[in-house]
């Protein structure tokens, strides 16, 4: 890292001594964000899906109207 770079929340360092030896994970985990990922139930992703399918449908529709 540069050394006049600082840790921020977007940002940041590992000390090599906090590497497992093992596994040498070297994944990104952010420490400034918090460690919890709320995650929305499967019914909501599905309706999200559809209202993002009928909007794309719409703009496919007014596409096809300018191009006939």
């Amino acid at each position: 890292m540069q050394k006049t770079k600082a840790n921020s929340e977007n940002l940041w360092s590992l000390d090599v001594k906090n590497i497992n030896q093992k596994t040498f994970d070297l994944s990104v985990k952010n420490p400034g964000k918090g460690g919890e990922v709320v995650l929305r139930k499967p019914g909501e992703i599905l309706e999200k899906m559809k209202n993002l399918d009928e909007e794309s449908a719409v703009a496919m529709a007014n596409i096809f109207k300018f191009i006939k």
